[in-house]
C-alpha cells in the first residue's frame, strides 16, 4: 500500500499534478512498517464462522470417523495433536470435553523421529475444559 501511494503521487508531482511531496510525508509519519505489511501466512489459515458452518455441515452429511473428528475441531478448536489423543474418559460431561495429553514429536535414543503422547501439559492452557455444542 505504502509503496502504491508513494508511487502515484511521485508520478503526480512528475506531471505537474500537485506539489505535494509524499517522500516528505513518509519520512515525517512517525509510523512502524509493520502497518503497511501483509497479513501473516498463518492468518490465511483462519476460518470464518460462516466457513466453519459450512465445513460442519458437509462433514456431518458423510459421517466417516475422519468426517466426524474434523467436525468436532471445527465446532470446538482442538488442536490435531489435542484430537487425535481424547479418550473415552475425556468426556467428563454430557457436553464438556477435559483437554490434558496432546501429541507430540521427539528424537529416540536411536536418533530417529518419534511420535508419542504426551500426557501431562507444559503450559496451564493445555489443561482446560471444552464445550461440545449439544448438536453432536
Amino acid at each position: 500500500m505504502k509503496v502504491l501511494i508513494n508511487g502515484t503521487m511521485k508520478f503526480a508531482k512528475k506531471l505537474g499534478h500537485t506539489e505535494f511531496s509524499i517522500g516528505s510525508f513518509f519520512r515525517d509519519l512517525d509510523l512502524s512498517d509493520k502497518i503497511f505489511s501483509k497479513p501473516s501466512e498463518q492468518s490465511k489459515f483462519i476460518y470464518t464462522k460462516d466457513e466453519r458452518k459450512k465445513l460442519y455441515k458437509f462433514f456431518m452429511n458423510d459421517p466417516k470417523i475422519y468426517h466426524l473428528a474434523l467436525a468436532l475441531q471445527c465446532l470446538t478448536g482442538l488442536r490435531i495433536g489435542e484430537l487425535s489423543t481424547l479418550k473415552k474418559e475425556d468426556n467428563i460431561e454430557p457436553n464438556k470435553l477435559f483437554i490434558h495429553r496432546t501429541e507430540c514429536k521427539y528424537q529416540s535414543a536411536d536418533g530417529k523421529q518419534r511420535i508419542g503422547v504426551k500426557e501431562e501439559a507444559t503450559a496451564i492452557i493445555a489443561f482446560r475444559a471444552c464445550f461440545k455444542p449439544k448438536q453432536l
